[in-house]
This record gives structure tokens, C-alpha cells and sequence, in this order.
């Protein structure tokens, strides 16, 4: 009797942990649609029961890890997944999630160190090399980050996002027959890619090939680019190659869309100064001026002096040139400060004044001139005594 009672009660026994395990894989199976549907409360609701069921299975802990990474509980998420280095202190699957957790959260250090451990114990990932790379660039270690990206490169020449990254800092380090050699393979592989194509404008705006550049530009827009700073390039490049009107309609079509800088109305000034419109040049140029962030305002009021002095309105030209000084210190606005108050003003005390502030700087480009024409002065102002 007692066999057949202890029997009897392995057979439930077996079949209740054999109905259990089955609801757990019926439960797993649920979560992983739920997941995939985007539902991940209930994704979670569903792996809690399986996790209570196993609380070691790696599989639930890692579900359950990414739902709340998605869910943006970063928290949990993390506890989690260091529950199954708990188990498993190599699991590359949780480490991962891990880095990527450190980087959604800006933690760049900790996410290196993630994808240092992760190389350690795969040195020939490329993926690991890269992300590591890129870690070390958001750290501001830029030599670090090329030779990152570097060994990523080497171990996979066909992304084309390394190319992006890479190509980008070999510029920044004025390497720039690097940089070629690895956009000539990306546009090789995708004529079309955007980012490759606005870096091949960048290095071809280094070497002052506006033709290229406007080739690589107009490449971009015809694969949908709506850039608007590579618009600016675009239109600078068309301006540089003398198509006034092509450079011009693309900047003012910035303007038009509520995307006007000081930038671009210095260009529309420069622009419409090329086309003999001294009246828009200056509009424009006055534009630049009052939107103005950058140390660049003495430049306009030095581009709108030279347009007076063109019109023989040295007077203007004078006072320009003064305010065009008074921004940028530089010696060569203040001698055209003294020479257009010396052509206008019969009275030369004000520019040989002006005159001797120049020679006090350290400039050679008009010293000699500047030295004439005091001389001429003092002798002037020696014989009208």
C-alpha cells in the first residue's frame, strides 16, 4: 500500500512540475510576442512568472533586462543583467547590453570599459573596436579613438560608418590622404551615402576644389540630404566658381526658410558684391552685423568700407573702416582707416596720426607706403608754416 501511495504521488508530482515547466514555456513564448509587438509591460508581466519559476535562467534575466532598457528604466535594467554575470561573468550578451545602457546614459567611461572587457575576450570583433572608438571620441580622446577605429578598420574595411567616423578625425588631424583613401573605398561601395559624400565636400573644401565640391553636394541632395549647413557649403562653392546666381538662390532660399546666419548674409553681401549691387551688398552685409555671434563683424564693416571706397566715398569708407577696427585690431583696417581719411580730409593731422599707430604695430604688408606718405606729410605740414 505504502509503494503504490508514494507512486502515486511521484506521478502527480511529475506531471505538476511537467504542467509548470510547460506554463513557463507557454508564458516565455507569450512575452517574447508581447516583445515583439512592442508591449513591454506585458512582456514583463509574463517573464516575471518565468523568472519566479527559474530564477537562474540567463534567457528570462536578459529578457527581462531589455525590457526595462526599453521601457528607459535603466535601473532595473542593469540589476539584472548583472544577475547574469552573477551566473556567467564572460557573458558577452550582457555586457553588451550593459555598454549600451553606460552610452543611452552618457556614462562614456563606464561604456569603454565595457567594450575594453568585451575585446578582451574577443580581440578580433571589429564591432568592439569600433564602439570603443567611438567612446573614447565622445571622451574628447581623439588620438585614442583613431587608433580605435583604427584596428576596427582593419579587422572590417566595409562599414560604412566607421568610414564616416574615421575619415571625419583623419581631417581634424590634417591627414587628409587617409581620409581620401577610405572615401574613395566608401563611395565605392555606396556612391549615395550622405555622410560620405558631405565629408568628401569638407576635404574637398580643405584643398579649395569647389568644382568637387559642388559634385559631392549636389550628389547628397539627390539622395534626399536637406542639410542646410551643406547648403551654405554649396552655395559658397558656386559663389567661388563665379555662378552668382546659383549661389545666390540657394542662400536666399536659407533665408526664406527662417535659416539665415551671419553667415549667409555675409556671403548674399559678398554675392550681391561680385554682381555690382553696392545697395543689396550692404543690406546684407548690415544683416551679418546685427545677427553677429562670431568675431567676424569687422570683416563686414570692412567688406561694406571697400564697396564705399569703390564709389569714391571716402568719407564713409573712413568711418567704416574705423568701426571695422574697432572690432578686429587689425593692422590692416586701420591703415585703410588712415588712408581714405587722408584722401578725404584736407586737414591730415587725424591720418598721420592714424599713420603712426600703423608703423607702431608689428605689420610690414603696407610699412613701406605708410613711411612714404608720413614723409610727405611732415614735409607738407613743414612748407605750410
Amino acid at each position: 500500500m505504502k509503494r503504490w501511495i508514494v507512486g502515486t504521488a511521484m506521478i502527480w508530482m511529475s506531471a505538476a512540475l511537467f504542467a509548470q515547466e510547460a506554463g513557463v514555456s507557454q508564458k516565455y513564448a507569450q512575452a517574447q510576442q508581447a516583445m515583439q509587438q512592442f508591449q513591454y509591460e506585458k512582456a514583463l508581466e509574463l517573464l516575471s512568472f518565468c523568472y519566479h519559476a527559474e530564477p537562474t535562467q540567463a534567457d528570462y534575466l536578459l529578457q527581462i533586462g531589455y525590457c526595462n532598457t526599453q521601457l528607459g528604466r535603466f535601473k532595473d535594467a542593469k540589476m539584472f543583467y548583472q544577475q547574469v554575470l552573477r551566473l556567467d561573468s564572460a557573458h558577452i550578451g550582457a555586457i553588451s547590453a550593459l555598454a549600451g545602457i553606460s552610452e543611452r546614459e552618457s556614462n562614456y567611461r563606464q561604456a569603454l570599459d565595457w567594450y575594453s572587457r568585451l575585446i578582451a575576450l574577443d580581440s578580433l570583433n571589429s564591432y568592439y573596436h569600433k564602439k570603443a572608438g567611438l567612446a573614447r571620441l565622445r571622451l574628447g580622446d581623439g588620438m585614442s579613438a583613431v587608433f580605435s577605429l583604427r584596428e576596427a578598420y582593419l579587422l572590417n574595411d566595409s562599414d560604412l560608418e566607421l568610414m564616416d567616423h574615421l575619415s571625419s578625425l583623419y581631417m581634424e588631424l590634417n591627414a587628409d590622404s587617409s581620409a581620401e583613401i577610405i572615401l574613395r573605398r566608401g563611395l565605392h561601395i555606396d556612391p549615395g551615402n550622405v555622410r560620405l559624400l558631405h565629408n568628401s565636400a569638407r576635404l574637398y573644401s580643405k584643398r579649395r576644389n569647389h568644382a568637387a565640391v559642388v559634385g559631392a553636394v549636389e550628389r547628397s541632395r539627390t539622395e534626399g540630404d536637406s542639410s542646410h549647413y551643406y547648403q551654405m557649403v554649396l552655395a559658397v562653392a558656386y559663389l567661388q566658381l563665379d555662378s552668382l546666381e546659383a549661389g545666390i538662390a540657394l542662400l536666399e532660399d536659407l533665408e526664406a526658410q527662417n535659416k539665415g546666419t551671419e553667415h549667409v548674409y555675409a556671403y548674399l553681401g559678398t554675392a550681391w558684391r561680385k554682381k555690382g549691387h553696392a545697395e543689396r551688398a550692404e543690406f546684407w552685409y548690415n544683416e551679418a552685423i546685427t545677427a553677429a555671434i562670431s568675431p567676424k563683424t569687422g570683416s563686414y564693416y570692412a567688406d561694406m568700407a571697400a564697396i564705399r571706397a569703390e564709389q569714391k566715398d571716402y568719407k564713409k569708407a573712413a568711418e567704416l573702416y574705423e568701426k571695422a577696427y574697432s572690432y578686429s585690431n587689425l593692422p590692416k583696417d586701420l591703415f585703410f582707416w588712415a588712408q581714405y581719411n587722408d584722401l578725404y580730409f584736407k586737414d591730415k593731422t587725424a591720418a598721420l596720426r592714424l599713420y603712426q599707430r600703423y608703423l607702431s604695430t608689428n605689420d610690414k604688408e603696407y610699412r613701406e607706403r605708410v613711411e612714404i606718405r608720413v614723409q610727405q606729410i611732415r614735409e607738407q605740414q613743414h612748407f605750410n608754416k
